[in-house]
């Protein structure tokens, strides 16, 4: 190996100090939006929205915390908006239907969108997904509870309401199916499109 002189080392650091990837998106010159949630946002890709949109300078980054419950998003939405994206899309609150009531969890969920909101200049929230299994009925009563208070704070919602729980999930009713991950994607790209 050849040993590098002193006149040689300092060109050799500040090269290796300007090829480090960023991933600060005050940097960027595309607007960024970071669709951050639970595991039912694991099958949409921001690669394939962002090649979607009508609207080519924007960039769309998805996020998805596997199991993530209402509380746990407060912790892993602090690096995205430390990083200060142009918006945030939230959708989560699916994995928390077993524990705590409707209310709460659209409460919780608006609180986290409030917090966001505090940081960055859009937030919108994304409403949960219809589900083929018991819990079904309880996302219907989340969703309706959410469209209220995002209207009464200024969010907007999105609905994926198209999203049919039987056709479009997988056998154990939760997590979306290719065509249920496909209309799921369309609904994200006609808000962005049309927002």
């Amino acid at each position: 190996m050849k040993e590098i002189t002193e006149e040689e080392y300092p060109k050799t650091r500040e090269i290796k100090a300007t090829s480090r990837k960023t991933t600060d998106f005050r940097k960027k010159t595309k607007q960024t939006v970071v669709i951050i949630g639970d595991s039912i946002i694991g099958g949409v890709y921001g690669n394939d929205i962002t090649k979607s949109l009508k609207k080519k300078n924007h960039q769309v980054i998805v996020k998805s915390f596997s199991g993530a419950k209402v509380d746990q998003m407060t912790d892993y939405i602090q690096p995205t908006l430390r990083s200060a994206p142009d918006q945030v899309i939230l959708h989560y609150g699916t994995c928390s239907l077993k524990n705590l009531e409707e209310d709460a969890i659209a409460n919780e969920i608006v609180s986290l969108g409030t917090l966001a909101k505090s940081k960055i200049k859009k937030v919108s929230i994304s409403g949960l997904v219809p589900r083929n299994d018991q819990y079904n009925e309880n996302v219907t009563k989340v969703n309706e509870k959410l469209k209220t208070i995002c209207f009464e704070n200024d969010f907007d919602f999105i609905s994926h309401d198209n999203i049919d729980p039987y056709y479009n999930t997988t056998r154990k009713g939760l997590h979306m199916n290719y065509q249920g991950n496909s209309k799921l994607k369309m609904n994200f790209l006609n808000y962005l499109d049309n927002g």
